[in-house]
């Protein structure tokens, strides 16, 4: 439930502090006094949008914090699924900021969060009730999932879409492989000519670095041959002088002479030795630079930079690099061989496709029969709560139509809520017979049915009394209360019967500071709440008529 509400600088509310118990709580006050503002300021905090002629006037920023309590097991274990764990008592405490410029911060027991969760945290949570949801019953859409969420279904409507999902899938495929013949082999001819253009280079992967390191050597190679003789004779062989690798010998020879005398000869011959291998080395390896190259370079080089354009101009069509060409063309391969065996594909597809469509009947058939189930216990609820409430002759029945060859995402059913709103009138969809007044009580019949299922911790009502008659709305009333027997309901009402039928009632009135007006928001009991009861009834002017009818009307509801 929500337990405290924070509101700052919203509208005319400078600052207000409204705690709220359990059970059927109404706000009511005079025309304009800002009950639409509480209303409003919850709808901020479950991830409402906020406009800028929300602020009040001559401030920057404003504020709407709830703190939630009392969350069931189930409610925390899918906040936690979601990602939003509560605080170490359970609770969950909501705070939003807002600014002139229009910057909104959100913040979930001080974490901050994006806006799309906190709706998703919130909505397990709350319910707000209001003329948007009267035209949302009035949609067709709407109805086929209330109706599943009346019947539990939702282990057989999970099975369902499995089997659909592959039905959708397999279809797609089969879309995707049946292609017209002449489309085919225009497909097949332009793979064959990328195929055959890809590989009849006869690419490897490094090829292209091979070749531009190939391209440097023969670009310049007598220069680079006489570099690497020269080196070749000054470190290791030189038939015209001593090379460095002679001189080093000669060195470790002496050394060898003098190592009675030099006790270090040894070692110092071990590392002229060891330089000299380097030495060797170091000549060996830019001599072989160029012992590949053999013949006419000049024509190898042509080679070379014919070979290097037709991998550029693969690059302008398959891929920056010979590996993304490669791969080119390996998909290449695989379409046309998928191209080629399409008939077949095809074929097999449809077979899988005849299996899943089997099974996705059978699955629908299963919600079918929980559907019409759920659905005759639905119809007799929501009549029951109608007469209650007035409609003594309405007649409210779902309309389920089933065709087995008409697979749609939520089975093969088309459902919608009919009502006859007297007796002996045809059954017709509610936008076409529901009056404003019959609509709020339809839409509170269906919604006090739903309550328990919804597992929707608090409901808020706002302004349900709309085109409703005393007597109605008195009943009304009783409703909203045996509501609250499972779900904390919250209730701005103009209505004295539903005022009276409260168990807390909040009054929400204007007063004046400092020059400014601002609204603020208390709870009365006893003779105060007598009063406000009977304000509504009558009007500014309370007798003690009024008052008497006040309170006979608060013991009815008892």
């Amino acid at each position: 439930m929500l337990n405290t509400l924070h509101i700052e600088n919203i509208a005319v509310v400078k600052s207000v502090d409204i705690e709220l118990s359990p059970g059927f709580t109404v706000f009511t006050g005079e025309t304009g006094a800002g009950k639409s503002i509480i209303v409003d300021s919850i709808s901020l905090l479950l991830g409402g949008k906020f406009r800028p002629d929300m602020l009040r006037t001559g401030e920057n920023t404003a504020t709407v914090c709830g703190y939630f309590t009392d969350i069931s097991d189930e409610n925390l274990r899918a906040l936690e699924k979601i990602g939003v764990p509560s605080d170490e008592e359970g609770g969950l405490y909501v705070q939003r900021d807002f600014t002139s410029d229009g910057k909104t911060h959100t913040r979930i027991n001080g974490r901050t969060v994006p806006v799309s969760l906190l709706r998703s945290a919130t909505g397990l949570l709350v319910n707000i009730h209001g003329q948007h949801d009267n035209q949302k019953l009035l949609d067709p859409r709407s109805h086929g999932s209330l109706l599943d969420a009346w019947a539990e279904d939702g282990d057989l409507l999970a099975e369902y879409r499995g089997y659909y999902d592959k039905v959708r899938e397999i279809r797609q495929k089969i879309a995707a492989a049946s292609v017209s013949e002449a489309e085919k082999e225009r497909r097949s001819e332009m793979l064959k000519f990328q195929i055959e253009e890809i590989f009849s280079v006869k690419l490897a992967p490094g090829d292209e670095e091979e070749l531009e390191q190939r391209r440097l050597l023969l670009r310049d190679i007598e220069k680079t041959k006489k570099h690497t003789q020269i080196i070749y004779r000054a470190l290791y062989r030189n038939e015209k002088g001593t090379s460095a690798g002679g001189l080093l010998e000669m060195a470790q020879t002496s050394l060898e002479a003098i190592s009675d005398v030099l006790p270090e000869a040894e070692g110092f011959a071990e590392r002229l030795d060891a330089i000299r291998s380097e030495l060797e080395d170091i000549a060996e390896r830019s001599a072989a630079v160029t012992e590949g190259v053999s013949g006419d370079p000049a024509k190898e080089l042509n080679e070379v930079e014919s070979r290097l354009a037709k991998i550029r101009r693969l690059q302008k069509k398959y891929g920056t690099t010979v590996e993304e060409i490669l791969e080119f063309g390996e998909n290449a391969k695989r379409e046309l061989d998928e191209l080629e065996g399409s008939d077949l594909l095809v074929k097999e597809l449809n077979k899988q496709l005849g299996a899943e469509t089997e099974k996705a009947v059978s699955a629908s058939e299963k919600l079918y029969k929980a559907r019409e189930k759920a659905a005759s216990d639905l119809e007799k609820l929501i009549c029951k709560q109608l007469a209650f409430l007035d409609m003594n002759s309405a007649e409210f029945k779902v309309d389920i139509r089933h065709d087995p060859d008409d697979l749609l995402p939520d089975g093969c059913d088309r459902i919608e809520f009919l009502l006859s709103a007297n007796q002996g009138e045809t059954a017709k969809p509610l936008a076409l017979i529901a009056s404003g007044g019959e609509l709020a009580r339809i839409m509170l019949g269906i919604k006090s049915v739903f309550a328990e299922k919804e597992g929707t911790q608090t409901l808020i009502y706002d302004e349900i009394d709309t085109g409703i008659s005393g007597k109605t709305s008195q009943k009304l009333g009783l409703v909203l209360k045996s509501c609250a027997a499972s779900a904390q309901v919250l209730c701005v009402t103009h209505s004295a019967q539903i005022a009276a039928a409260a168990d807390n009632h909040l009054l929400v009135a204007k007063t004046a500071h400092g020059g400014r007006t601002t609204s603020e928001v208390r709870e009365i009991t006893g003779d105060e709440r007598i009063n406000e009861v009977a304000r509504i009834m009558g009007g500014n002017t309370i007798t003690e008529k009024l008052r008497e009818s006040a309170v006979d009307l608060i013991n009815e509801t008892k």
